[in-house]
């Protein structure tokens, strides 16, 4: 009896089980905690990093509340966004409201000169049958839109270093 409990089990053990479904990326950056937590502390700021093509249609209402559009592969999310909570130099807390919403946080990490900033969603998976979907289509192409976001970042607060005058309009 033990084996056929066994057995019903696995049958019904979903393929995307044990696989991570939250949306993870790292880079390391050339500048402070600091300067990064400025970059990205208010949506006006924010909304300038992440690709159009991931990100769109921003409804800015005040520096800690927006209302965006993902689209990200197949799916297609219009959220209501607030900077949750935010400590200097360490991180941003981003709560997605509704039903269908999640949280996003980036993190600041000093390294020597540098700081690693992850970039994180913590998500559930959808219901099967769309598992495949998420896996498969979605997750892949929004951990590519965070890299590229984290690049874009790079970009905008490095680039001071070259030619200061190249961030003013991004900056307070």
């Amino acid at each position: 009896m033990l084996w056929l409990l066994l057995i019903s089990w696995t049958a019904f053990a979903g393929r995307w089980d044990d696989h991570p479904s939250d949306i993870v990326a790292e880079r390391t950056i050339e500048a402070s905690p600091e300067e990064l937590f400025s970059a990205v502390s208010q949506f006006r700021y924010l909304s300038r990093l992440f690709p159009e093509e991931c990100v769109e249609d921003w409804a800015i209402g005040s520096p800690s509340v927006a209302r965006l559009t993902y689209h990200v592969g197949p799916m297609r999310r219009r959220l209501t966004a607030k900077i949750s909570r935010a400590e200097a130099g360490r991180f941003v807390e981003i709560d997605h409201e509704g039903d269908k919403g999640f949280v996003t946080q980036i993190r600041f990490e000093p390294r020597g000169d540098a700081t690693l900033v992850r970039l994180a969603t913590f998500i559930h998976p959808p219901p099967r049958p769309f598992q495949g979907i998420y896996f498969k289509k979605v997750r892949p192409e929004w951990v590519r839109c965070y890299f590229e976001t984290l690049d874009e970042l790079a970009d905008r607060v490095e680039q001071p270093k070259q030619a200061p005058e190249s961030l003013e309009p991004y900056l307070p």
